[in-house]
């Protein structure tokens, strides 16, 4: 099975699945691993892909597929996919209801130390600019 492969990770209630698309020669297939209730781990994904028994124990359902998607894609760079996938998985879990309202309080901190800090630089900028400018008076005063 060669061609265009993904695998995305999505929680349908109460359980993880991985759903593995595959386009290769005009078909399009399709198959479904079921992780089981507990948000699969890295380890888990890897040994999945990686494993050349479970490639054999899928079964793809098949369809004829539109040559435009195939022609429409290009190649991305491995590790810019690695990064996306990463985003994925990451974006899934969230957190306990604890851990969220804790993240929004971090960056509405975050925002309000923002405009602190810039509000304080543009203050120490100012009274830079102001001791310059008596100190040039204070120059050109011909005493």
């Amino acid at each position: 099975m060669c061609g265009i492969m993904t695998m995305t990770i999505v929680f349908d209630d109460p359980f993880y699945k991985a759903i593995i698309e595959n386009r290769a020669g005009g078909v399009y297939s399709v198959a479904s691993y079921v992780f089981g209730t507990s948000r699969p781990k890295n380890v888990d994904i890897y040994n999945i892909v990686f494993s050349f028994d479970f490639w054999d124990k899928l079964s793809f359902f098949e369809d004829k597929d539109d040559d435009d998607y195939i022609k429409t894609s290009k190649h991305i760079n491995p590790k810019r996919l690695q990064r996306q996938a990463k985003k994925q998985v990451n974006s899934l879990f969230s957190g306990t209801k604890a851990q969220q309202e804790l993240n929004k309080q971090r960056e509405s901190n975050k925002l309000l130390n923002k405009k602190h800090n810039s509000r304080k630089t543009q203050e120490y900028k100012a009274r830079q600019f102001q001791l310059k400018q008596e100190k040039k008076l204070q120059k050109h005063k011909g005493h």
